[in-house]
């Protein structure tokens, strides 16, 4: 049985370009919240410019106990949890950290070998912090990118990660 104290990650949907915004009313209300932001460089006429955005374009991940679903749906610009089969869908932990490691990590990596991998295959991560994060190769972009799900998300990520990275697994 689980616990009803115990904190469990959850997704929800938030306004669009309001993610960092829901973020730090969460953190003021003392609610753990996570929002996975990537680097993106904009050129404009006059300038070139970085700039932090989500990872994930209006989700923001919360980590809380049972008693403190509602004070994240009474937090502005949060709409609902992200719900599978009218359940709302708890995410591993193992899924939260990688998402942060993916986030910081693989860039721009050179491909090492000749091992390529197609759409349905399972694939499982054999290096670096990554390492035992299982997928399914949605779509292969290029002999070095590849287009995998997170099934407990229900979520598409895609990153460029060495071939010589990856193996494939069983599902």
């Amino acid at each position: 049985m689980i616990d009803q104290h115990e904190k469990r990650w959850y997704a929800v949907l938030t306004g669009s370009r309001k993610e960092k915004f829901v973020v730090d009313l969460l953190q003021r209300k003392g609610i753990t919240s996570y929002l996975p932001l990537v680097k993106r460089t904009r050129r404009y006429a006059s300038r070139v410019k970085t700039h932090e955005v989500p990872l994930i374009s209006c989700y923001v991940f919360v980590q809380i106990a049972d008693d403190e679903r509602v004070a994240v749906l009474e937090t502005e610009y949060v709409y609902r949890y992200i719900q599978f089969s009218n359940k709302m869908s708890v995410i591993p932990d193992d899924e939260i950290e990688v998402m942060m490691h993916v986030v910081g990590e693989y860039d721009d990596v050179d491909l090492a070998d000749e091992r390529q991998f197609g759409q349905g295959d399972c694939v499982e991560l054999i290096a670096g912090e990554l390492t035992g994060l299982k997928g399914t190769v949605l779509e292969g972009r290029g002999s070095k990118r590849y287009l995998v799900r997170l099934e407990s998300l229900d979520l598409n990520l895609t990153w460029t990660i060495k071939s010589s990275q990856l193996k494939k697994a069983s599902k």
